[in-house]
């Protein structure tokens, strides 16, 4: 006889994450709800005989980071499976959290999903904490295998699957089949999100609004070099607008009143970003969002929708000032597009926001300085600049393997042995990874600390819970600057966040030698 299963979905914390060669000047600025696994949850609901329950670590105290917040909830609901959703970013606190739970729910089986099981399946499976994983889009497979496990089959063969058998071999599941439809998925299950906790979401500089996620596209096309997405099969697909509306409408019966579409491209297919503005303004549910998008994919029709149906923020990768750059970053968006789809989007009452970034092998400090340039010469609100590193599973990494140019892939050794500290590998060009963390620190002042930007501000603000955000970030930058100068430290990088910076320098004498043990 079958038994009904229970189901835990943990988001782990970010309180070990990868180190940046940069600065840490704004600390963590964002916690947003992680939508996938209320996917994963909503759909096992629909389809198997379970009880299903959500914890999200990083809705606790991140000054006093402390594994043991998860045990009492563990203890009443005593699951019989356990879900992680995992990034190679964040895999030192994805297994200190699997370890945790295994020891307090042995019969509990340990499930490992997302983009870095794709990368590292094999040494993510070596760790005896670790019982299964799923690849690729998990709704399907991970359905199948909770059925499994109704039924007491513990060793299926289900695509996107894997596990070890009892002689201690991988059982190779390969990825899980690509959705051909995904509107047949039900609506994220977003009321498993703890409400007395649930404001704590958003951006550190918002309204006080509750905010949520949606995912509206999975997958992306293009093959830029140093991005994860890349490692993918390049499938592009996506929710009809009437599907996205009604995700839209579940988001506004919930209370939130700002809603992040957060696809790689929400406007790659145009026609499509223009049938939901189209079905929003129809609809007027009052509703905000904002959204991550191409400059190639937005004309002047794109524009006064996004305006007319509640787009607050636009968030477009720019990257460089260098067409050359682009090009070696398989970027298919040229300097002019990016200048004329800001033209278009400019007194709107959108916020507009870019990503850079700098330390490309040929790029000298002149033409670093020309992309900051850039970023203060476009009409934006907000900018991000972020060091070129050598991520994992990107097509930047496994070609300076292919070349000889590193020894080994530092995050499979990170994978299979991580340590509260690990700092991304850099490869030093023409710039010197101490020149890189000064061009960010001095890229990140440059573009914030102008009048010209603070009254853009200023005149955007929409309520007196914002001012007081927004004033506290600048004078913590201003106040982070002036500080590097006077302690003669730029170029090194180490948290702003005291706790954070306490733990960094004594669990790694080599990073306090190398970043100095003061901020």
């Amino acid at each position: 006889m079958a038994m009904t299963v229970k189901v835990l979905f943990v988001s782990p914390p970010r309180w070990h994450e990868m180190l940046y060669p940069a600065i840490g000047a704004l600390g963590k600025m964002v916690k947003l709800p992680p939508i996938g696994l209320l996917y994963m949850a909503s759909t096992l609901r629909r389809d198997c005989d379970c009880d299903v329950a959500f914890f999200d670590f990083n809705l606790y105290d991140e000054t006093a980071p402390d594994y043991g917040v998860v045990d009492g909830f563990v203890d009443d609901f005593r699951p019989d499976v356990v879900a992680i959703t995992s990034y190679t970013f964040t895999v030192y606190d994805v297994y200190e959290v699997a370890k945790r739970i295994k020891a307090l729910a042995p019969q509990a089986k340990i499930v490992l999903g997302g983009k870095h099981c794709q990368i590292y399946p094999h040494e993510t499976l070596s760790h005896p904490f670790v019982d299964y994983l799923v690849q690729g889009d998990g709704e399907a497979p991970f359905a199948a295998l909770i059925n499994a496990f109704a039924a007491k089959q513990y060793d299926p063969k289900i695509q996107g699957v894997w596990y070890k058998n009892a002689d201690g071999s991988i059982h190779d599941g390969g990825a899980a089949a690509t959705p051909k439809n995904l509107d047949v998925l039900p609506l994220p299950a977003i009321d498993l999100i703890d409400r007395s906790r649930e404001a704590q979401y958003g951006y550190s500089f918002g309204t006080g609004r509750l905010e949520g996620t949606m995912y509206t596209s999975r997958g992306c096309p293009w093959k830029c070099s140093y991005c994860m997405s890349a490692y993918s099969d390049h499938r592009y697909y996506y929710h009809s607008p009437e599907n996205v509306v009604a995700g839209v409408e579940q988001c506004v019966e919930h209370g939130y009143g700002l809603i992040h579409f957060f696809d790689d491209h929400w406007n790659l297919n145009i026609k499509r970003a223009k049938d939901i503005c189209r079905l929003l303004i129809e609809r007027d549910y009052g509703v905000k969002w904002t959204m991550r998008g191409s400059a190639k994919f937005i004309d002047a029709e794109l524009a006064e929708l996004l305006e007319a149906s509640g787009c607050e923020r636009l968030n477009l990768g720019v990257e460089s000032a260098h067409e050359g750059i682009l090009e070696s970053f398989n970027r298919f968006t040229s300097v002019d597009q990016i200048r004329g789809a800001y033209e278009m989007l400019d007194g709107r009452g959108i916020a507009l926001a870019s990503y850079f970034i700098l330390g490309w092998p040929d790029e000298d400090r002149a033409m670093a300085q020309e992309t900051i340039e850039l970023a203060k010469s476009l009409p934006l609100d907000f900018a991000q600049f972020t060091p070129l590193t050598l991520a994992p599973g990107t097509p930047f990494l496994h070609d300076y393997l292919k070349k000889g140019l590193v020894a080994r892939d530092t995050f499979r050794d990170y994978t299979l042995s991580p340590t509260p500290v690990f700092k991304f590998p850099y490869i030093e060009g023409k710039l010197k990874e101490t020149e890189v963390a000064q061009l960010l620190e001095d890229a990140y002042r440059q573009f914030y600390l102008r009048p010209s930007l603070v009254w853009r501000h200023v005149k955007k603000l929409r309520s007196v819970r914002e001012l007081f955000n927004k004033a506290k970030y600048g004078l913590s930058l201003a106040w982070y600057s002036l500080r590097k100068f006077l302690r003669g430290t730029r170029g090194r990088w180490v948290p702003a966040d005291k706790t954070d910076r306490k733990s960094v320098l004594e669990a790694s004498p080599s990073i306090a030698k190398v970043y100095g043990s003061t901020a």
